[in-house]
């Protein structure tokens, strides 16, 4: 078009002028024409697709609108056949429930004037009686009938054993009976939610159509309602328990008082106060302004000692039992769960893997829980064993290391009894016979330190007569790694002074009385019968004073063979008068 204009403007002839313009008017027409079809073709097209593209989306929206309100009436019809399932299913389990309950009440019932009665014996004889009696009514065959013999009267502390095993066997016959309720329960519940699951699938089923199966999500229901009937179970045992403490605390007063001797009777028959409780000078528990003459008192002490032992003993027993039982209940619990949901609910192998493994989980609990009591048992055991041990011996080092103390203060008193007994010598041998004034302080201080000296000593020899042993552990000492490498162990206790090695000595040498040294070398040729103790520097001193002061002026007596030293006393009061000493000898 644009061309045509162009040549229409460089024409020179009027009619072609006008020609080419209606030609280029011509042209512009027709493609304004043509530009507006289009353009109507595409608008029709994207109207189209709009209009497609709001049904679609219209029909997503009522789509995810149905599939919801499927999903909530799903859940409606779900919760309302569970809601159904669960209301038939409790009063099937209500049912069960209530005759397990009258079953437990007939086995745990106590008459109260059996309990009010005094006589031990009697009284045992009748709850014994009522346990045959209801084993007997509910068909159970494991109590135990042992014929157990009951403790004399007035036999004391020789018949407490005797009363705790009865008193044990009455209280496992209760726990039996409760045990053997509790799986006749377990066995009724299964047995009515297996005929109200069959029931419900034949009911839900024909309301549906024959080509649907009925929803099944029973195992939750089931678990619920098994859930809080344990519950309500735990709760009466935990009672009927407390029940059995009570008889227990009666049953153990009673034996008291059987087990006191005849005419002895307590002032009151309470049971004894606790032991925190007790007063250091034993007046707890006695009213203020009661006053009660010895033969009161001893009826009461007695009373109360054996009131304590049976409770001690009773109640340990006791302990363990209902704890066995409170575990056994837990486990038995798990099971049941697991065994319910297996049989009942296959189609559900969520539900049945969570109660696997809550069984599984509770097993694992109770299985390490008695595995670290039974290591910690060992270790507390053994840890008292090597208690013992360390205390035996370090009482052996220390009595070792007192010896060898001894030994260096005796050694240390010899060798100062002898430097007392030469300066004593010296400050007496004077010319004029007498002692100078002036040394009488120092001589009466020397004298006295002497003294003191020779009683160490004596007390010394004294001690080593009898030579003190360490009680040995009464638990036996385990065999170590080092034992087994060891040629040889310590000795037990240790020897006496004159029966150890000494600088060179033999084995029962003493070194310096006793044995004779035997010969050394072949220059040695004394014979053993002419042989004489040595004589202290003392002794040898005056010798050489005197002149003729011979070696046997002191006699001392002979000691037999491993004998503990004999020391010479050498005390200046006993010790004979001497001639005054010439001024050239000094």
């Amino acid at each position: 078009g644009q061309a045509t204009l162009d040549q229409a403007e460089r024409s020179q002839s009027k009619a072609e002028k006008q020609l080419l313009l209606h030609q280029a008017k011509l042209y512009g027409q027709r493609i304004d024409g043509q530009l507006e079809k289009a353009w109507e073709e595409q608008r029709k097209e994207r109207d189209m697709r709009w209009t497609q593209h709001q049904q679609q989306k219209q029909e997503l929206r009522q789509k995810i609108k149905e599939e919801s309100f499927a999903v909530v009436q799903r859940a409606e019809d779900q919760a309302s056949a569970s809601s159904r399932f669960a209301e038939a299913a409790s009063g099937k389990l209500a049912a069960v429930e209530d005759t397990y309950l009258r079953n437990a009440e007939k086995a745990s019932a106590l008459n109260a004037s059996t309990l009010k009665g005094k006589d031990f014996e009697a009284t045992l004889q009748l709850l014994k009686n009522t346990v045959a009696n209801a084993a007997v009514s509910l068909s159970c065959s494991g109590v135990t009938k042992t014929e157990k013999p009951i403790p004399a009267r007035g036999s004391q502390y020789t018949g407490i054993g005797l009363a705790v095993d009865q008193v044990e066997e009455l209280l496992q016959n209760r726990a039996f009976l409760r045990s053997h309720l509790r799986e006749e329960l377990e066995q009724q519940s299964r047995q009515q939610l297996r005929g109200c699951v069959e029931r419900f699938i034949l009911r839900e089923g024909e309301q549906d159509s024959p080509e649907e199966l009925p929803p099944c999500e029973q195992a939750a229901s089931m678990a619920s309602l098994l859930q809080m009937r344990q519950h309500r179970h735990l709760t009466d045992v935990m009672r009927r328990q407390f029940q059995d403490y009570l008889l227990a605390l009666r049953l153990c007063s009673l034996a008291a008082l059987w087990l006191l001797p005849s005419g002895v009777l307590p002032v009151s028959e309470d049971l004894p106060p606790l032991p925190r409780l007790e007063s250091f000078d034993g007046t707890a528990g006695r009213c203020q302004g009661e006053a009660e003459n010895d033969a009161d008192a001893e009826g009461r002490f007695l009373y109360r000692t054996l009131c304590q032992q049976l409770l001690d003993r009773t109640l340990r027993i006791l302990s363990d039992l209902q704890r066995d039982e409170l575990l056994a209940l837990k486990r038995a619990n798990a099971a049941e769960q697991r065994l319910t949901l297996q049989q009942l609910c296959q189609l559900e192998p969520d539900q049945i893997e969570k109660a696997q493994q809550l069984d599984l989980k509770e097993f694992e609990t109770q299985v390490t829980l008695r595995l670290l009591s039974d290591a910690e048992r060992q270790i507390n055991d053994e840890h008292k064993k090597q208690t013992c041990r360390v205390s035996q011996d370090v009482e052996l080092q220390l009595v070792q290391y007192k010896r060898e103390v001894q030994e260096a203060e005796q050694v240390i008193v010899q060798e100062r009894h002898k430097w007392l007994t030469n300066r004593i010598v010296v400050l007496q041998s004077n010319g004029s016979g007498t002692v100078n004034p002036n040394d009488r302080p120092l001589l009466s201080r020397l004298r006295a330190e002497l003294q003191a000296c020779e009683v160490k000593m004596e007390v010394y020899k004294r001690d080593l007569a009898v030579v003190p042993a360490p009680e040995p552990c009464n638990e036996p000492r385990p065999r170590r790694h080092s034992d087994e490498l060891a040629s040889a162990q310590a000795p037990l206790a240790p020897l006496a002074l004159w029966q150890r090695p000494h600088r060179g000595l033999r084995l029962c040498e003493s070194p310096d009385f006793g044995r004779p040294r035997e010969p050394r070398d072949h220059r040695d040729h004394r014979d053993h019968r002419e042989w004489r103790p040595p004589l202290s520097q003392s002794t040898r001193m005056k010798g050489d004073i005197f002149g003729g002061y011979k070696e046997m002026s002191i006699p001392t007596q002979a000691e037999p063979l491993g004998s503990p030293p004999r020391h010479v006393k050498m005390s200046p009061g006993k010790r004979p008068k001497l001639p005054p000493v010439p001024l050239s000898a000094r």
